[in-house]
């Protein structure tokens, strides 16, 4: 996918949205483009890290994650001709899929060009490690902070660090289970915190 005078923030807010919709892409490929040798996923890898703490210039994304191209939103070849590959179909023949995808993705593209992390529905994340509230210490650690506990039992509590190991934010367990709406999907005291900090 190109368009003219792509940004860097444009093309990381399509990488981090394609991760935060990712299972909903995995719903519409066979298992073998779920997460394969081909078709990597973006959101469990220090791809998403990397991205996120790019600062470079857009060419240099091409980088991120080790230069790794088999993952399902390929950036190595910004470097070389400026596009960004979406590997993640099976190389269908039929016209109708390929046209389908295309029109998905040039629309997914479009709207990213100027969405803000904090538009995003985090109520669709839901991509747990088992760790106890881990969809949002993952979301915190794809931005390149740590989430820390802290204490035990009745005063358990979580601290935020950012990328400079700056403490940014505390939260009792209490305030961290305010921020889902049911067990495993954030709601909108999520997304207002993780703007907001």
């Amino acid at each position: 996918m190109r368009w003219d005078n792509m940004t860097t923030q444009q093309i990381k807010n399509i990488v981090r949205r394609y991760a935060l919709f990712e299972d909903n892409f995995d719903s519409m490929m066979p298992n073998s483009r779920r997460n394969s040798r081909w078709c990597a996923n973006i959101s469990q890898t220090s791809f998403l890290r990397d991205v996120e703490g790019h600062q470079g210039s857009t060419p240099d994304l091409a980088r991120c994650g080790g230069g790794n191209r088999y993952l399902k939103v390929n950036l190595t070849p910004l470097s070389r001709y400026g596009t960004v590959e979406f590997r993640q179909p099976s190389g269908p023949t039929d016209f109708v899929k390929i046209s389908n995808w295309v029109k998905l993705m040039s629309d997914f593209c479009d709207a990213s060009q100027n969405a803000p992390a904090t538009n995003f529905d985090f109520s669709t994340y839901r991509r747990s490690d088992g760790r106890l509230f881990g969809e949002v210490r993952e979301l915190f650690e794809a931005r390149g902070w740590t989430v820390e506990k802290s204490g035990r039992g009745a005063s358990l509590a979580f601290i935020f660090k950012n990328e400079e190991g700056d403490i940014a934010a505390h939260k009792t367990t209490p305030e961290m289970k305010e921020m889902y709406q049911r067990k495993r999907v954030l709601n909108s005291n999520f997304s207002d915190f993780y703007a907001r900090i």
